[in-house]
């Protein structure tokens, strides 16, 4: 079996024809092959103008050579000397000739001088049988779907015919030609530079997770569940800032500080987004005093009594509210305050809740605000490495799956 670089790639974003190849060279060609497929390069034309492109397939044996195959798909035809692809007009062949002698440049460039190696090109079509007649420029060179499981005698043969450079000498290092085109680098020796990394790569995760929030414009009240690492935060901001797009002045409520000092961040170019821990919130809006605060911030009753029964009764003498309501961990809130933090908004106003029953550690019983349908479940982990996943993993309860390109991380 050949071996493929990458050795894993999403195949159902490429045409069915280059899928058909690649599976049959991966099962066809002998170990001794290396086979990139979908290579990507930038050399330079001989006027020393930047040139780049792609080889649907490139197969380099470091005794035999290196073949480009390009790859056409559908109806093929050749009429009065001009190729049609599906009654388009293509010049395979003359794309495969001009990658050959663009790699040919690339490794000379790369590696600074000239060496002997035989290269070669064809062109495959997948669609096409045995007994075609070909042109004369395409004559020898063209593999069809019926020659696809004999792939290595076609190569063999291509290069076996193809001719050495009589003036060149020495020799180059298979690792030489694998250093060029499949170089390998390592990044983030420090853990800085680990983390700095993999918050790029948890960033692309949750976007795509909020992807979801498209689904869930239908549904104005809403509670989310996800387990730690499952981008709720993410979520739950950038629902706020959809809604606040929308013309709506949102609340976007959290129970701890520290939290709330990251929303804040987080939405600090928005003037109609108020990001807060609900307590702090209640101080700020109640206008209270620290010095009246202050003695009593360890008593527990400060928050699940005091706090939330004066904003009630401000909140029954007056007509403030916000047009929309998001919170962010609502787990850490105790039932009876959620009365209280609904009034917040009017009655049937958009409010989602975000939370993860694993870490309710601050109330004895679990209770959300039942709006009548049920949760929606986050069910990828898309903020944490493979290894603290895997080490959170026996204590959730929310059934999970890590991100499919979630980063390794460091040992935990």
């Amino acid at each position: 079996m050949a071996v493929m670089i990458p050795v894993e790639c999403d195949l159902t974003r490429r045409p069915m024809s280059e899928q058909i190849v690649f599976e049959a060279i991966r099962k066809e060609l002998s170990d001794e092959w290396y086979v990139f497929h979908s290579f990507d390069y930038v050399t330079r034309d001989l006027n020393r103008k930047r040139w780049d492109g792609e080889i649907d397939f490139l197969l380099y044996h470091p005794e035999k050579g290196m073949l480009v195959i390009e790859v056409k798909g559908g109806a093929i035809s050749y009429r009065h000397g001009q190729w049609y692809q599906e009654g388009r007009p293509i010049d395979p062949v003359e794309q495969a000739k001009r990658n050959k002698y663009a790699v040919m440049r690339l490794l000379q460039e790369s590696l600074q001088r000239e060496f002997p190696m035989k290269f070669a090109h064809c062109v495959c079509f997948p669609s096409c049988g045995y007994g075609e007649v070909w042109p004369a420029e395409a004559q020898d060179i063209v593999l069809t779907g019926t020659g696809l499981p004999y792939i290595e005698k076609f190569a063999t043969r291509l290069l076996d015919d193809a001719q050495m450079p009589s003036n060149l000498s020495g020799a180059v290092a298979p690792e030489e030609i694998l250093r060029v085109l499949s170089p390998v680098f390592e990044y983030g020796k420090r853990l800085s530079e680990r983390i700095g990394i993999e918050e790029k790569q948890f960033f692309l995760l949750t976007e795509q997770q909020c992807t979801l929030l498209d689904a869930l414009e239908n549904f104005p009240r809403l509670l989310v569940e996800g387990c730690a690492g499952s981008g709720k935060t993410v979520m739950a901001v950038k629902k706020a800032e959809r809604l606040a797009a929308d013309g709506a002045n949102v609340l976007l409520l959290c129970f701890n500080q520290l939290l709330a000092k990251h929303l804040k961040q987080a939405v600090k170019k928005s003037r109609t987004i108020k990001a807060a821990a609900f307590f702090e919130f209640c101080i700020e809006l109640l206008k209270i005093p620290e010095s009246q605060v202050g003695k009593y911030r360890s008593n527990p009753r400060l928050y699940s009594e005091v706090l939330p029964n004066l904003l009630k009764t401000y909140l029954q003498r007056t007509d403030f509210y916000y047009d929309a309501l998001v919170v962010d961990e609502g787990q850490d809130f105790a039932p009876e305050v959620w009365n209280v933090i609904t009034m917040l908004i009017p009655e049937g106003a958009p409010c989602y809740i975000f939370y993860d029953p694993d870490q309710n550690i601050f109330t004895k019983e679990l209770k959300l605000p039942d709006f009548g349908i049920p949760p929606v479940l986050l069910t990828k982990n898309c903020r944490n490495t493979r290894k603290i996943y895997e080490m959170l993993k026996p204590y959730q309860t929310t059934v999970s799956t890590i991100m499919d390109s979630a980063p390794e991380g460091a040992d935990v």
